[in-house]
């Protein structure tokens, strides 16, 4: 789809990386108008974005976006705040965090994986929301590391090295390891990100906890009415042919 942005024209298709477009994470159930501006801040760190993700299916597992670049008007929304008034600006904001919800695994052996490897020391903030089935992670930047949860009421919490362990001691032995080389860091521009609150300031959700679990289990559903329409397909060959011998 083409967004008319500040004079320029943005196609939501335009790829990020190799498997993400701008569309994939510029994700919103809200209706309201959710594209960066052309070459801004948000638009490059979108790109570092994606190219982590597709870092992090690949070492971690497999999962679904649920909500990454958020427009002002967007994280107004989700979050309740008055559009009128200064806050702020959150890392959904910046380009630099994404909420993703795990498709071939719980979200706590997700978490558990990720700080047993050494992507802990390349993430900013890693986040587990089970409420909501859901991990949020951010870019480093003005955070490195830093491991929080989140209650049923919605509260963001720092959590205790104690507690970390208990996630990730079953994964200790594994062999993940965070792709550092592939990532070019000289590329990055954390601007839209250094003024950011943390996780704790962004208390809304794209999606609740049932709409996550309907779209995990549209995810991993095998498609097999295409495997009922490749049968009718070659079945009604079959059919013609037989005919057409007859004749």
């Amino acid at each position: 789809m083409l967004y008319a942005i500040a004079g320029q024209t943005v196609d939501d298709s335009m790829p990020l990386s190799d498997r993400y477009t701008l569309k994939d994470l510029t994700i919103t159930n809200t209706g309201l108008d959710n594209i960066p501006y052309p070459n801004s801040p948000e638009m490059k760190n979108l790109a570092w974005l994606a190219k982590t993700l597709e870092e992090l299916e690949d070492t971690i597992g497999k999962f679904i976006i649920i909500s990454a670049y958020r427009s002002k008007m967007v994280q107004d929304s989700i979050t309740g705040a008055n559009p009128d008034q200064s806050r702020p600006k959150s890392f959904h904001e910046a380009g630099m965090a994404v909420d993703i919800a795990p498709t071939d695994m719980t979200p706590e052996e997700f978490f558990g994986r990720l700080l047993a490897s050494n992507w802990r020391q390349n993430l900013g903030e890693i986040a587990l929301k089970p409420s909501q089935h859901t991990l949020h992670l951010s870019l480093p930047g003005k955070f490195v590391g830093r491991v929080l949860f989140m209650d049923s009421e919605k509260t963001y919490r720092q959590m205790t090295e104690e507690e970390i362990a208990q996630y990730q001691t079953p994964y200790v032995n594994e062999s993940i390891e965070y792709p550092i080389d592939s990532l070019n860091l000289s590329s990055i521009d954390f601007t839209a990100g250094q003024a950011g609150v943390d996780a704790t300031g962004e208390l809304g959700d794209e999606s609740s906890a049932s709409d996550i679990e309907l779209m995990i289990e549209k995810q991993n559903k095998f498609p097999w009415f295409l495997v009922g329409g490749v049968f009718i397909l070659v079945a009604g060959g079959i059919a013609l042919y037989v005919r057409g011998q007859r004749k």
